[in-house]
């Protein structure tokens, strides 16, 4: 055997790996005398150990036996040397560990490595890292499941993964870790919280979001008269524009300084999740047809680009044709004094309509009255002004509802000066009829018609 290799002057690579004993550590005296050029020697520890045992030597002495050295830049010797030694330390996975579950504490898990009866030591013995997902980040204190990496160090070798939890703190409060959405009434996103009764009075959720580049914080009070089920509903209203935005809610109770809960979610996931389990066809055609509103308005409105809330879900609205069913005329020109000048959609919480009108000159704005009936009731909005002229607004209307039909009443004195019908499907129709206007006004009308549609074919299913 120890001439296995005799006189192999330009050996350059030796593997030797599979070997595992021997029967007599002289026979491979010398073995590697004459391989000048050796360059990589792959040997096992498990060889490696039965050497030094049966020999009684250290781990340089059989190597040195062996005719193996360290030559130039192959350090054959001493990588051997060191693969042993790393080979002789405890592996970690050998040993007790513990990251246990645990409540919420405000303090992070307490991690305890055991080899036999002793203890080991942090950072001397091993380190430890955590992880989220896969963030690395510091000891964790908040409920939320984890990872936890202990490594060898010093006499220890290796590594090994340990998952382990924290859980809220039992506050008799928690938020669902899944929301809900309204469309019958304005958008908004909606979250459940389960709260014990005695704990339920001046309960409360704190929104934050960020509201069209500022932080917008909210708090909602708990209405009990307001429930999905055993659950408390807190509602956020939000734009058709903010459907990707992020809203924190934070649970706080009465008597609690800080929230006992806290969730994040946006309209668009929730919607993305439904079109993905949801098994009714109208609720998912609703889905889809609230995300492409949503995302074609903030194209409009140039809102929240970052993501927009039917990216991968786009649907083409070339042909899409709006139909209010109202038929009659807008008054044009001037009428007793005063002309009406042209409305404008608004989508602050739920779409509503702002009406613009221009008095003669020799007129007076206050010589008029201006009266809107709305869903069976006459109202006489508040006149405001602003660059574009005079103006009233409508009542936010509901998703589904959106082509109530709006009358608007202009009188002076006892005298009426002009009437006509709109509604917010009127606008939609009369801007995808426009053609002077752009690709972005199109696919917006267009959507929210899309999107009306959708929504009332939704609610009619649930009234039988």
């Amino acid at each position: 055997m120890r001439e296995m290799f005799y006189n192999c002057t330009n050996l350059e690579v030796v593997d030797m790996s599979s070997i595992v004993e021997v029967e007599n550590l002289k026979d491979y005296k010398n073995m590697f005398k004459t391989c000048s050029k050796l360059k990589t020697l792959s040997i096992s520890n498990e060889f490696l150990d039965h050497c030094v045992k049966q020999s009684g030597k250290t781990i340089d002495s059989v190597l040195e036996t062996m005719a193996i050295k360290d030559t130039g830049t192959a350090q054959l010797k001493t990588n051997l040397v060191n693969q042993y030694n790393e080979y002789l330390k405890t592996p970690i996975t050998d040993c007790t560990i513990t990251a246990p579950d645990k409540d919420y504490d405000g303090n992070p898990p307490s991690i305890t490595v055991t080899s036999g009866d002793t203890v080991l030591e942090e950072n001397t013995d091993y380190t430890v890292t955590f992880k989220q997902g896969d963030t690395v980040i510091d000891p964790p204190v908040d409920p939320g499941t984890y990872e936890c990496t202990i490594t060898g160090k010093g006499n220890y070798r290796g590594s090994t993964t340990l998952e382990f939890t924290i859980s809220p703190k039992n506050t008799g409060a928690s938020l669902l870790k899944k929301n809900t959405v309204s469309f019958k009434d304005s958008i908004s996103l909606n979250f459940l919280a389960e709260i014990d009764d005695d704990k339920a009075d001046g309960a409360y959720v704190k929104f934050t979001y960020d509201h069209y580049g500022q932080t917008k914080v909210k708090n909602v009070s708990l209405r009990r008269d307001d429930k999905n089920g055993k659950y408390f509903r807190f509602r956020c209203p939000l734009t058709a524009s903010e459907m990707t935005v992020d809203v924190t809610a934070e649970l706080f109770l009465a008597s609690s300084g800080s929230p006992v809960d806290t969730w994040t979610r946006n309209i668009r996931d929730y919607c993305l999740t439904g079109l993905d389990q949801s098994s009714n066809d109208l609720e998912k055609t609703l889905f889809r047809a609230a995300l492409n509103y949503g995302g074609y308005t903030q194209e409009y409105f140039k809102h929240n680009k970052g993501t927009i809330a039917n990216t991968g879900i786009t649907d083409d609205m070339t042909d899409v044709t709006v139909s209010s069913g109202i038929t009659s005329a807008y008054p044009t020109g001037v009428h007793n004094g005063i002309r009406y000048i042209g409305s404008s959609l608004l989508l602050r919480d739920a779409p509503y309509v702002r009406y613009y009108f221009e008095p003669d000159t020799g007129s007076d704005i206050g010589d008029y009255t201006f009266t809107l009936r709305q869903n069976g009731s006459d109202t006489t909005p508040n006149v405001a002004h602003n660059k574009d002229g005079y103006y009233i607004e409508s009542v936010s209307e509901l998703a589904y509802q959106l082509d109530n039909a709006q009358t608007v009443t202009v009188t002076k004195g006892e005298d009426e000066v002009f009437s006509f019908d709109y509604s917010v499907i009127k606008w939609a129709e009369s801007a995808s009829a426009d053609t002077d206007a752009d690709d972005e006004e199109l696919n917006m009308a267009r959507a929210l018609y899309r999107y009306y549609i959708a929504a009332k074919a939704f609610v009619d299913s649930n009234k039988t």
